[in-house]
């Protein structure tokens, strides 16, 4: 008679696998984080893959992000931060809006607009840096964020922010969320700009949009 191997039951999933000799445990999320740093970028790709969720391993995500230049160990980065909706991941992006490069500046965008209420306490903060180029993204990066104060944040940019890109920015992001009680703004706006031909025509066709919903 043929000895047959015996098979251990599991409760929840029917027969168990018994790993043979030489087969190893899925490696830890501190041994995932030493990958980030290998030489080869497919290494570094599946580490930064099976890092997601284990939030306690963000500040190592964000750490080979400023440094990696490889555009699929990159994405996989952001996608496995996108999965850690927390302070410290929004701190360590929020620098990235100022990067010279506009992959990485995006993709910190896209990552933000995913987590719209550990965000929210910055955006004010955002809209007052001194650099106009980072409040056209942060108002770029509102325009895709579904938080109740958008509208909120864009009226005061329309009634301080003096930059007219910046101001003209806010319009076209009002256009899509703004209400008709906002026109008489829109139009305190474009006579605080001296009636700017630009802002006006930007100014029209967002009150034509807000008055047709």
């Amino acid at each position: 008679m043929a000895l047959q191997r015996a098979t251990q039951r599991s409760p929840d999933h029917g027969f168990a696998h018994i790993p043979g000799p030489g087969v190893s445990a899925p490696p830890t999320p501190a041994a995932l984080a030493s990958q980030l740093t290998q030489p080869d970028a497919q290494a570094r790709r599946w580490a930064a893959i099976g890092l997601r969720g284990h939030l306690q391993r963000a500040p190592d995500l964000l750490r080979a992000l400023q440094v990696e230049t490889d555009a699929m160990v990159r994405s996989a980065l952001l996608a496995s931060l996108s999965t850690m909706p927390c302070d410290a991941v929004v701190h360590g992006l929020m620098p990235l809006l100022q990067s010279d490069d506009a992959s990485l500046r995006n993709g910190a965008m896209d990552v933000l607009a995913q987590m719209p209420q550990v965000l929210a306490p910055y955006v004010q903060g955002l809209l007052a840096d001194p650099d106009p180029d980072v409040r056209l993204l942060t108002l770029q990066l509102l325009s895709e964020l579904a938080h109740p104060e958008v509208r909120d944040w864009l009226c005061r940019v329309l009634e301080r922010d003096h930059n007219l890109n910046v101001v003209a920015s806010a319009v076209e992001v009002m256009a899509e969320v703004g209400q008709a009680q906002d026109v008489p703004l829109l139009e305190a706006t474009l006579a605080r700009f001296g009636g700017d031909s630009f802002l006006a025509f930007t100014i029209d066709i967002a009150i034509s949009r807000m008055e047709a919903t």
